[in-house]
């Protein structure tokens, strides 16, 4: 809406209809607060009266403007804010709610209605944050469920055979995250079956790191996967409904879907081989050291076939990131910056993400360029680690949780024990501190989106703030 002064004002009759305005007629239904075909044109009608079209129209719906059209353009008598607020919402949630109250569902917000008007405007208004902003993104369930998997693995509190975390309720987070995986090839990308997105909803696209995210968290739920010997659907998996041979079959699809997008270069992109087009296409630092670490733990858990080839691609993207290695030991990541480091590069978090995925055994298999790599980039992070033992996102950069608990993994993997332990120590005390001893995560904006939009995740804190104790902890167990 243009400003305040632009609301028109409640007649002294609610009846009344508001002069140059489509009235709708008087809801007559049953239960008015699930007509959201309404609501949505209510507020468009609302927010571009006496507007010449072609104006931009800043769209802010307060508690106060949704009583107003309730009143106004509902031609609905009596009520309170309140009730217009929870019918409005109501109305929302079962448009784009499936009955069962199954995660929202755009689709059918597309287009416009009969009388030319966007079906997303209500969308929009209802996504509103109270400080009149709106969000980059709106749900990263599958991405920060599997971040969060990797966090409690490493505190041992995920608890095979019945693959779930604590008391978690059925579905267990082993059915549900293999529900998430794209079963036929995307429509926009074309990307093959076998991926998987950020997100449980339909606007999620198959990408590299959230693939990766999702082969390293469903490990962790299967450690105890029998041999590639056993065939057939029937071979049981622990006590679940589910077999061995389904669950290697899903996740070789992941692995097969990895494979296929690594570039010529030996790189991983984000969506797609071989683009190019645009910054996310070419291939990057982070997405092959996380392709690294899901390739590894599946390794051998997969036919020989699979294996041989998941070799090839170790050997070919050790080599790629040995290439890209910046002349100081760091690399740049793609998808994570920091505001106050020159060129918003976040080299803690690249250098961090590859020194961990060079660790793995797959990777100094492949090449003995991990281990050199390797050990230049554990020398980057000991180098910038601050005098108060947290890490930010690059030298001089104010330290962060988030950064902390990535660098802190990092060098827990490290195979050079040479000052990795004392500043594990300096690292996870300034963890300790900085969170209250686990009472605070407040959450830093190290997220980089297209066109450059930032934004942070409040999850990210705890669970990388919660992975950087938890792995320091258990290497500096290992050195008393």
């Amino acid at each position: 809406m243009p400003d305040e002064s632009s609301r028109p004002e409640l007649p002294t009759d609610t009846r009344t209809r508001a002069e140059g305005v489509r009235m709708p007629d008087p809801v007559n239904s049953s239960n008015p607060a699930l007509e959201y075909g309404r609501w949505n044109g209510a507020l468009i009608d609302y927010a571009t009266k006496s507007v010449p079209q072609g104006s931009p129209v800043f769209l802010s719906v307060d508690e106060d403007a949704l009583w107003i059209i309730r009143q106004q353009f509902l031609g609905r008598e009596g009520g309170t804010t309140q009730q217009a607020i929870d019918e409005f919402a109501a109305a929302l949630r079962h448009r784009c709610l499936a009955p069962q109250g199954q995660p929202l569902d755009l689709a059918g917000l597309r287009g416009t209605d009969a009388a030319g008007r966007p079906r997303g405007v209500g969308f929009l208004a209802a996504s509103a944050r109270a400080d009149g902003s709106w969000p980059i993104d709106t749900n990263l369930t599958t991405w920060v469920t599997t971040l969060a998997m990797r966090a409690l693995e490493g505190v041992g509190r995920i608890s095979p055979p019945q693959g779930t975390v604590e008391a978690a309720d059925s579905p267990t987070l082993l059915e549900w995250l293999l529900r998430q995986q794209h079963k036929i090839e995307h429509p926009f990308t074309h990307a093959r079956p076998g991926g998987w997105g950020w997100s449980d909803l339909s606007g999620a696209v198959p990408d590299a790191d959230d693939t990766s995210g999702a082969l390293v968290a469903l490990r962790a739920l299967a450690p105890e996967l029998p041999t590639p010997n056993t065939q057939g659907p029937n071979s049981p998996h622990w006590e679940l409904g589910l077999g061995a041979w389904e669950l290697r079959q899903s996740a070789t699809a992941g692995l097969e879907w990895l494979l296929e997008i690594q570039n010529a270069d030996g790189g991983i992109p984000t969506f797609c081989r071989g683009w190019g087009a645009l910054p996310f296409d070419r291939s990057a630092p982070d997405l092959t050291a996380h392709a690294l670490e899901a390739w590894n733990v599946w390794r051998d858990a997969v036919v020989s076939g699979v294996r041989q080839r998941l070799d090839g691609a170790a050997a070919r993207a050790v080599a790629y990131l040995t290439r890209v290695q910046r002349p100081d030991g760091s690399w740049a990541p793609l998808w994570f910056g920091n505001e106050h480091v020159a060129g918003e590069l976040n080299l803690t978090y690249g250098t961090a993400r590859v020194v961990t995925g060079l660790a793995t055994p797959l990777a100094r298999n492949a090449s003995p360029a991990a281990n050199v790599s390797g050990r230049r980039g554990v020398a980057w992070l000991l180098d910038t680690q601050r005098l108060d033992g947290g890490w930010g996102g690059g030298p001089g950069a104010p330290a962060s949780i988030e950064e902390t608990g990535l660098a802190l993994a990092a060098l827990a993997a490290a195979p050079e024990p040479r000052g990795v332990i004392d500043a594990l120590r300096r690292g996870a005390a300034w963890l300790v501190a900085a969170t209250s001893e686990g009472t605070r995560t407040p959450p830093a904006p190290i997220g980089l989106y297209f066109a450059r939009l930032w934004y942070y995740e409040e999850l990210y804190p705890v669970v990388m703030g919660l992975t950087g104790l938890a792995t320091a902890r258990s290497r500096m167990a290992l050195t008393l």
